[in-house]
């Protein structure tokens, strides 16, 4: 059991440093080798080779590996009562950040809801990616409802959600919505910073 648990941890260090080199390819190859061989891939691992994909911009291929995932769960029942491969929170921040800084807004969206759907429950780092996606794809309406929503699931807004809404605004020239965030900071005891008035000011300016 020491055996395999070593060997464990060697593939998921080897599969990391190749996402962090931006070898995707040959961490896949890894975590295909892995499984060849009878080592039971982890929550890490499936995370190492997440990352190296969304961090190569290769989304469809990290979205596989998560479902994967998903299915595996589904027809393994010790691993669904263990909970040993089930998709965790930061698995969907991963690939939440890269729809974010991509402007994939749909995606995101998407992905936000499927977590619910299998009780992942969203943190603040999730709704902020999901925030940043609408923001790059000048979705101001639909940046403002997450914020909203973050609300309803007593889930704190930070001055990133807030900055990052006024942004969405400023992007869809919705000066208004802007405003309208900058008084809800306020009110929360929430200090804008440079971003916050930056974004303001140009939605004013537009």
């Amino acid at each position: 059991a020491v055996g395999v648990e070593r060997t464990v941890v060697a593939y998921n260090s080897a599969i990391g440093a190749l996402g962090r080199g931006g070898q995707w390819a040959a961490a896949l190859e890894l975590l295909g080798e892995m499984e060849g061989a009878g080592v039971a891939p982890t929550v890490m691992t499936y995370s190492a080779a997440i990352c190296a994909c969304v961090t190569a911009g290769e989304m469809g291929r990290a979205e596989n590996l998560k479902d994967k995932m998903l299915g595996v769960e589904e027809r393994d029942t010790d691993a669904r009562e263990e909970g040993t491969l089930v998709p965790n929170v930061y698995i969907y921040n991963l690939l939440l950040g890269g729809y974010g800084r991509r402007g994939r807004w749909e995606e995101a969206l998407a992905l936000l809801e499927e977590m619910k759907a299998v009780h992942v429950e969203p943190d603040t780092v999730s709704y902020n990616s999901a925030i940043h996606a609408c923001a790059q794809g000048r979705q101001s309406a639909r940046a403002l409802a997450l914020l909203d929503e973050m609300d309803e699931s007593w889930i704190e807004p930070d001055v990133i959600s807030c900055s990052t809404a006024i942004a969405a605004c400023e992007k869809a020239g919705d000066w208004q919505g802007a405003l309208a965030v900058m008084d809800e900071m306020v009110s929360r005891g929430i200090q804008p910073n440079v971003v916050s008035y930056s974004a303001a000011i140009a939605a004013c300016a537009t």
